[in-house]
């Protein structure tokens, strides 16, 4: 990214480049945690998620399949947030996952997280200034990048849950967090921290 600021490289050279290294990271995460099943291969890959059986965590290096299907933009609107919702909707999953390292969406005050939240809804918010900026409220740097200020998610994610209408769910999965063993364990939906963006037309 740093390099693309400085005009090194273009964004047809950054986006590929950006998708080399969360290859690399999925690299590492497989030789930390070598119960994982990892493969690069799509047909695997569905074969793997459509087999009934013992659960599995399946690490999916994205490269390959994206230069065969190239059909996301080429720039910084389209980061991880979008390449996962795009994998999960050629998937015909149900709902896309994104883990992250915040708890959801919250309204202004900092206070409420909207746990249902059409995308429609989320334009009409961001818009009027109506989601929390942390920087505002003074907390720290480190907690909330300046990207992340009102929205945890890059804005071309949107476009694809207009698209494919996938509901898709922020989850934080930074520890101490507990909210993923929350959302899939709880009976009480006053438990689950969360937020669900969905397509109206959906609905």
């Amino acid at each position: 990214r740093k390099s693309y600021k400085r005009g090194e490289i273009n964004d047809e050279v950054a986006h590929w480049q950006a998708i080399k290294i969360m290859d690399l990271n999925a690299i590492k995460i497989q030789d930390l945690n070598k119960d994982f099943t990892l493969t690069d291969s799509f047909i695997e890959l569905t074969r793997l998620v459509s087999s009934s059986g013992q659960f599995k965590i399946i690490n999916f290096p994205t490269f390959k399949y994206l230069k065969r299907n190239d059909e996301l933009p080429h720039n910084w609107k389209t980061t991880s947030d979008s390449i996962s919702y795009f994998i999960a909707s050629k998937l015909n999953l149900l709902k896309c996952f994104l883990i992250k390292d915040l708890d959801g969406i919250y309204l202004k005050d900092g206070k409420k997280i909207i746990k249902n939240l059409s995308i429609n809804d989320f334009q009409k918010f961001q818009k009027n200034d109506l989601l929390f900026n942390p920087i505002i409220y003074g907390i720290k740097k480190q907690f909330f990048s300046l990207k992340k200020q009102s929205t945890p998610i890059d804005s071309y994610l949107l476009t694809l849950i207009k698209e494919y209408k996938l509901d898709c769910i922020i989850l934080n999965g930074k520890k101490p967090s507990t909210n993923i063993t929350k959302y899939f364990q709880s009976i009480n939906e006053d438990e689950k921290v969360y937020t669900k963006l969905y397509c109206d037309a959906s609905r």
